[in-house]
């Protein structure tokens, strides 16, 4: 977990981790795996599937 200034940096951040284990963890890929950015609070901000970033 990463605390993050916001939304914009959080959904990076996240897209920068999908990224890394598309390349690191390849059998990952097409299982429907995504990454989720939640706010302070438990609420949702982004997903980033690991099946669609490149």
């Amino acid at each position: 977990m990463h605390d993050l200034p916001g939304e914009a940096e959080a959904r990076t951040e996240a897209i920068k981790l999908a990224r890394s284990l598309r390349e690191t963890r390849p059998q990952l890929i097409g299982k429907k795996y995504a990454i989720f950015v939640i706010d302070e609070d438990g609420a949702a901000v982004c997903s980033v599937p690991l099946d669609v970033v490149s």
